[in-house]
């Protein structure tokens, strides 16, 4: 078990867009949607240089500008990678990636990628809360599923006992998302992590009335006493990486889990938790530890309205 503690791990808050362009970076990504936590904050940011990852819905969008654009479908990676690769990197390169507009599996593959084949093992990742969901507790995210995956890079080392497998689902307002990666394994042990204090005060009692939809998939155990759930900051990845592990480390002293598996289906900081979580447990050796994530043929990007508290996460990963 990787002994590194991340709640030593640095974040720094923001109040608004123009603190935020204080800092200044070699290369800034981001990925394009036209909200204004997206474009103000790319505006805002001094980079040397600044990329624009844009997804099928904004191929021919006018919003975009006259920054490098490097289209990504919704599904696979090779465009992605052949992106990363054409990054001049070095160990004193001062890189800033914005994961606000991000697909949740486009940017677990950016950071294992950068960690693994390009050695980098120091990112600032910024990220902009909203101030609401266009439709509250009913804002859709994605559409059209048809299948849970394993993310790319987040295979750990399977194990074909699968005894005491055990699932954790950072569970969001997207119920029919986290009802399908709970169907996809059945016989697990099933954990949710739920973002608590939440993004904005209401925002709690939303997200369990969503949630609370996966009912049947996921077990009544948790909803009948909240106290068998995982809780941690929805804008705190390294809470989130210390709390899986706390929970794991704990766990496993009684019963080894035969397979973990995290699924990222809320926040984009703790989806980055997840990510964290692994890849330190990684540097440790082969584990059965992976990420799933549910596929989809739609996302929706312009979910939400305003801009709150803009979060800069310094994000140190292990050496490979």
């Amino acid at each position: 078990m990787a002994k590194v503690d991340f709640t030593y791990f640095y974040k720094q808050k923001y109040l608004n867009v123009a603190e935020i362009g204080t800092s200044d970076y070699d290369i800034l990504v981001s990925t394009f949607n036209q909200t204004d936590r997206v474009c103000e904050v790319f505006k805002a940011i001094n980079a040397k240089e600044k990329y624009w990852i844009i997804l099928p819905d904004y191929e021919n969008n006018l919003f975009v500008g006259n920054e490098t654009k490097i289209s990504v479908p919704y599904e696979g990676y090779s465009q992605l990678s052949a992106f990363i690769d054409t990054l001049q990197l070095n160990e004193d390169t001062k890189l800033c990636i914005d994961i606000t507009g991000f697909l949740i599996p486009h940017m677990l593959f950016t950071i294992r990628y950068l960690q693994k084949k390009r050695k980098i093992n120091h990112i600032d990742i910024i990220y902009t809360e909203p101030q609401k969901y266009t439709e509250e507790e009913n804002t859709n995210f994605s559409d059209f599923f048809h299948d849970v995956a394993q993310v790319l890079g987040y295979g750990g080392s399977p194990n074909p006992n699968m005894e005491n497998d055990l699932l954790i689902i950072s569970s969001g307002y997207d119920d029919s998302r986290i009802t399908d990666v709970a169907g996809k394994k059945k016989h697990a042990r099933k954990i949710q992590l739920f973002g608590f204090p939440p993004l904005q005060a209401d925002m709690f009692q939303e997200n369990m009335l969503k949630a609370y939809k996966a009912e049947s998939a996921v077990g009544t155990d948790g909803f009948k006493n909240l106290d068998l759930n995982l809780f941690a900051p929805a804008n705190d990845p390294f809470v989130t990486a210390q709390a899986i592990k706390k929970y794991v480390d704990r766990e496993q002293k009684c019963q080894p889990f035969t397979n973990i598996y995290l699924a990222p289906v809320s926040t984009k900081p703790q989806a980055l938790g997840m990510a964290l979580y692994c890849l330190w447990e990684y540097s440790e050796g082969n584990k059965p530890l992976s990420i799933i994530y549910p596929i989809c043929d739609k996302y929706y990007g312009d979910t939400c309205v305003g801009i709150s508290k803009i979060w800069k996460y310094h994000i140190e990963l292990p050496l490979t």
